[in-house]
C-alpha cells in the first residue's frame, strides 16, 4: 500500500508543478532547458537531464522524503539527501533558465537542503 501511495504522491507533485508552471511560468523558455548548458543531474535518475525534468525530480524527491518522514521512516526520509544536494547546487548555477516562480521554488529547495525542516512542509500543505 505504501508503494501505491508513493506513486500517487509522486505523480501528484508532477501535476502540481505542471499546473504551477502553466499559471506562474516556472520555465519561461522550456526549450532552452534542453540546451547543453542547462543539463542538470536528476536527483532520482542520477544522470544529466534537461533542467525542467531535473527540477521536477528534485521536487518529487523532497515530497517522497516528506511522506516517509510522516510515516516515521527515518532512513527513507533521507534517501535522496546527497543526490538532492547535488541537483540543487547545479541548479543554483543555472538560474537564467528559471522564471520568477522557478527562482522562488529553488530558494525553498535550498532552504530545505540546509534545514531538512519537514514540519514546514507539513504546515504549508495544511493550508495554515
Amino acid at each position: 500500500m505504501i508503494d501505491y501511495a508513493e506513486a500517487l504522491y509522486h505523480e501528484f507533485i508532477h501535476n502540481s508543478l505542471f499546473l504551477d508552471d502553466m499559471v506562474n511560468c516556472i520555465f519561461p523558455d522550456p526549450l532552452s532547458c534542453e540546451n547543453e548548458e542547462a543539463l542538470t543531474t536528476s536527483t532520482i535518475l542520477k544522470k544529466k537531464r534537461p533542467l525542467d525534468k531535473s527540477f521536477h525530480a528534485a521536487n518529487v524527491s523532497i515530497g517522497i522524503m516528506h511522506m516517509y518522514h510522516l510515516l516515521s521512516d527515518k532512513k527513507k526520509s533521507r534517501m535522496y539527501e546527497e543526490d538532492l544536494k547535488r541537483t540543487i547546487v547545479e541548479m543554483n548555477d543555472k538560474t537564467q533558465f528559471l522564471g520568477e516562480r522557478g527562482l522562488e521554488i529553488l530558494k525553498e529547495m535550498n532552504h530545505f537542503i540546509n534545514t531538512y525542516d519537514f514540519d514546514s512542509i507539513t504546515l504549508s500543505l495544511s493550508g495554515k
